[in-house]
C-alpha cells in the first residue's frame, strides 16, 4: 500500500513534469518572436491578394517605419546609446529622394547610395564629439541634431521647398518603372527584408556580441580590450544609414515630404516601435511598426492623444514585457520554468522522505 502511494505520487508529479518540459521545450525552441515573424512573412506575401489598397498602403508604410525602428534597435537595444536623432536622418533620406532623385532619374539604388553616403559622413562628423556624452546629455545633443536638420531644410526653400514641401517623383529600380502600389509594396518588402537579415547577422556575430558587451557593462567590455568608442560610432553611423534607406522608401511611398513629417513625433514612433516590438531582437521593429501603425488607424477620431498612447503604450510594455512583443516567448518560458521547478518529479531523497513519512503513519495508525 506505502509502495503503491509513493508510486501513484511519483507518477504523477513525472507526467506533469514532462508536460512543462514539452511546453518549455517548444517555447524555447521556437519563441513567440520566431512564430510572429514566420507569420508576418506569410502575411507580407499574400498582403496584396487579401488587403484593401489602403490596408495595403498600411503595410507599406509600416515596412518603411520599420528601418526608423530598426536604428533605435541598433544604438539603443544592441549597444545602449540613447540616441533621437533618427528623424533627422530619415529626413536626410527623404529629402535625398526629392532633391537627389530628379536628377538622378529617381532610381532607388542611385538616390539610397547619395543618401547613405550623406547620412554616414554626417552620423561620423556627429558621433566624434557626441559619443563622449551619455544619458540625457547624449539624448538631447542627438535631439538637436534632428531639430537642425529640420531647421536646415527650411532655411534652403529654393532647393527643398522649405514649409510647403516638396513632390516626388515615380520610383524606379535599374530603369525598371515600379507601376503600382503592389509592385512598390513588394520593393519595400524585400528591401527590408535585406535589412532584417543583415541586422540578426550583426547580432549573432562577434561584433554584435561585442556591442552587447559594451551595452552590459562598458567599463568590463574595456578591460576585455573592446574599443567601445569605436563600436558606438559604428551602430550609429549603422542606424543612420537604416534611416536614409527608410526615407528615401518614405519620400517614393507618400509622394511628398515637408519638414513637418520629421518633428519629435517621429522619433516618439520610432522608439515605441522599438520598445513595444522588443529592444535588442531582430523582429521587434518589424512587430512594433505594424502595431504603431495600425493604432493611428484605429484611434483616428483622436488624434491629438496619438502621443499619450504612444507613452502609456511604452510604459506599460516596460513595466509588464520587457522584452516587448517579441520577448513573449523568453518570458512565457521563464514562467514555465518557474512552473516546471515547483512541479519537478520529486528526487530519491525526497522519495525516501515521502516513503519515511508514510511509514510513520502507518505505524501510528496500528497504534
Amino acid at each position: 500500500m506505502r509502495n503503491a502511494a509513493v508510486a501513484t505520487y511519483g507518477h504523477r508529479r513525472r507526467a506533469t513534469g514532462a508536460r512543462a518540459v514539452s511546453a518549455l521545450s517548444v517555447c524555447r525552441r521556437f519563441g513567440l518572436s520566431g512564430f510572429l515573424t514566420s507569420a508576418v512573412a506569410v502575411l507580407a506575401v499574400a498582403a496584396p491578394w487579401i488587403f484593401s489598397p489602403y490596408t495595403l498602403y498600411l503595410a507599406t508604410l509600416a515596412a518603411v517605419y520599420a528601418f526608423g525602428a530598426i536604428a533605435v534597435n541598433l544604438a539603443t537595444g544592441y549597444i545602449g546609446i540613447l540616441s533621437l536623432a533618427p528623424a533627422g536622418f530619415y529626413a536626410v533620406g527623404a529629402y535625398s529622394a526629392a532633391v537627389v532623385g530628379p536628377h538622378a532619374g529617381d532610381d532607388l539604388i542611385v538616390v539610397s547610395g547619395a543618401a547613405i553616403v550623406i547620412s554616414a559622413v554626417l552620423a561620423l562628423v556627429l558621433a566624434l564629439p557626441v559619443l563622449r556624452l551619455k544619458g540625457i546629455y547624449l539624448a538631447i545633443a542627438t535631439f538637436a541634431f534632428a531639430l537642425v536638420v529640420q531647421r536646415i531644410i527650411v532655411a534652403l526653400d529654393d532647393i527643398t521647398g522649405g514649409n510647403v514641401g516638396k513632390s516626388i517623383g515615380t520610383l524606379k529600380v535599374v530603369g525598371w518603372v515600379v507601376p503600382n502600389p503592389t509592385s512598390l509594396y513588394f520593393t519595400v518588402v524585400v528591401v527590408l527584408a535585406i535589412g532584417l537579415v543583415f541586422s540578426f547577422l550583426l547580432r549573432s556575430s562577434a561584433s554584435g556580441r561585442a556591442m552587447f558587451m559594451v551595452r552590459s557593462d562598458e567599463a568590463g567590455a574595456a578591460v576585455a580590450g573592446v574599443n567601445a568608442r569605436r563600436l558606438k560610432a559604428v551602430a550609429f553611423v549603422l542606424a543612420s544609414v537604416y534611416c536614409a534607406v527608410g526615407g528615401v522608401l518614405y519620400g517614393y511611398v507618400v509622394g511628398f515630404v515637408s519638414p513637418s513629417n520629421f518633428d519629435i513625433l517621429l522619433t516618439i514612433q520610432f522608439l515605441a516601435m522599438a520598445v513595444i516590438g522588443g529592444l535588442a531582437r531582430p523582429a521587434g521593429p518589424l512587430i512594433g511598426s505594424m502595431f504603431v501603425v495600425i493604432v493611428p488607424s484605429v484611434l483616428s477620431a483622436f488624434q491629438t492623444w496619438i502621443p499619450a498612447v504612444y507613452g502609456a503604450l511604452i510604459i506599460v510594455v516596460i513595466l509588464l514585457m520587457p522584452g516587448g512583443i517579441a520577448g513573449l516567448g523568453a518570458q512565457l518560458g521563464g514562467a514555465l520554468g518557474r512552473w516546471r521547478a515547483s512541479h519537478a518529479p520529486p528526487s530519491p531523497e525526497e522519495d525516501a522522505e515521502a516513503s519515511s513519512s508514510l511509514s510513520i503513519t502507518e505505524k501510528k495508525a496500528v497504534r
